[in-house]
């Protein structure tokens, strides 16, 4: 065989391969991914509660981060941003626009706290009972539509709005493995 076929052959393998990290590397963002419960402590409250689950090491949170700061908390509604990772600036943005702030220390804090493998994900809760747990709209593109305002208006009126799937990144290291079993993505030095 010829230099000429074992270069080409070689390209060949190197192309085939690189296309195949990338594809799994960027579609954990773009396919939905199965939720699991969350676990809340009962509250005495019988003002609608909106829970917003979001990370710093995750681009998809961030962006709705974006979108949420452009807004502001919800009229009869106790928004609470559960942030994983610490941005002073972030929660002092987040608490003008009337949000509460939980800030949490890990992503492992996040799993134990809350069962949370999967975010950025939204609960929608009244007088302990969950009327809406699930993603922010139909897709994770650049465009996406974000519907985190019409699902918190169905739920005090008690409408019950279909769930959308949840894109974005694992939480917590048995989730990580799960879906990047060589770590490829979720590598060890990203990890908070």
């Amino acid at each position: 065989m010829n230099r000429r076929w074992k270069l080409f052959i070689l390209i060949g393998f190197w192309g085939i391969g690189s296309t195949y990290v990338l594809t799994l590397m960027s579609s954990l963002h773009y396919m939905p991914q199965k939720k699991d419960s969350l676990t809340m402590s009962s509250s005495e409250s019988k003002q609608l509660e909106a829970h917003h689950f979001l990370s710093l090491n995750c681009a998809c949170s961030k962006k709705l981060l974006n979108h949420l700061i452009s807004r502001k908390a919800q009229d009869n509604t106790q928004e609470t941003i559960h942030l994983i990772g610490k941005n002073s600036d972030l929660e002092n943005q987040l608490l003008s626009k009337g949000y509460f702030v939980d800030t949490l220390v890990s992503e492992e804090e996040a799993v134990k706290k809350f069962n949370l493998t999967i975010l950025p994900q939204l609960l929608v809760v009244k007088e302990n009972r969950i009327l809406y747990q699930g993603g922010y709209g139909l897709d994770q593109q650049h465009s996406s539509v974000y519907e985190d305002i019409k699902i918190i208006k169905n739920a005090h009126q008690l409408i019950v709005t279909k769930e959308y799937p949840i894109f974005g990144c694992a939480n917590g290291q048995l989730k990580k493995k799960l879906l990047d079993p060589l770590g490829l993505k979720y590598a060890e030095s990203r990890n908070p």
